[in-house]
C-alpha cells in the first residue's frame, strides 16, 4: 500500500515538470514511475513505523493526510535521485531529511502518531536476552593487528 498516489504527489509539488523526472521520451508524466516511487518511499516509511505500529496504517484521515505529505516528499527526492538532480535542489534534500528525522523520532519513541495503537513492549521478566547476543561481525579494522 502507498500512503500516496501519482495524483496526490503530483498535487503536492504542482509546479514541477514531472515529464523530465518521470519519462524517458515525450512530455507526459509517466504515472506508473510516480506511483512505484510513492510505493518504494511507503515501505521505506514502514521499515521506521513497523517496530511501533502495525502497518500499513490505514486510519484515521488526518494522520493519512500527514503520511502522505511525508510520503510525497520521500518520493519527490527518489524522483530527483533517479536523475541524479537531488543534490542540485537543496530543498527536494532538506524536505527528505525532515521526513527521515521525523520517522526515526517516532521508531525511538521521541514522539508518536495520533491514533494509532503501540504493541505492548516486550517481556523481559524471564531474563531471556533480547537482541545483542552475537558478536560484533563487522567494526572498524586494525590497520595493523600485529
Amino acid at each position: 500500500m502507498s500512503y500516496a498516489t501519482a495524483a496526490q504527489v503530483k498535487a503536492y509539488y504542482g509546479s514541477l515538470n514531472f515529464a523530465q523526472l518521470t519519462a524517458d521520451s515525450g512530455t507526459a508524466p509517466n504515472d506508473s514511475a510516480i506511483l512505484a516511487a510513492a510505493t518504494d518511499q511507503s515501505a521505506v516509511m514502514d521499515g521506521y513505523l513497523m517496530g511501533r505500529y502495525t502497518c500499513p496504517i490505514t486510519t484515521p484521515a488526518n494522520v493519512l493526510g500527514v503520511l502522505s505529505a511525508h510520503c510525497c516528499r520521500l518520493t519527490i527526492h527518489s524522483l530527483f535521485q533517479g536523475r541524479l538532480m537531488a543534490e542540485q535542489y537543496g530543498s527536494v534534500t532538506t524536505d527528505r531529511d525532515i521526513t527521515i528525522a521525523w520517522l526515526k523520532d517516532i521508531s525511538q519513541g521521541k514522539t508518536s502518531i495520533p491514533g494509532q495503537t503501540e504493541p505492548a513492549a516486550p517481556s523481559t521478566a524471564t531474563g531471556d536476552l533480547i537482541g545483542g547476543g552475537m558478536p560484533q561481525v563487522f567494526g572498524i579494522i586494525d590497520e595493523n593487528p600485529f
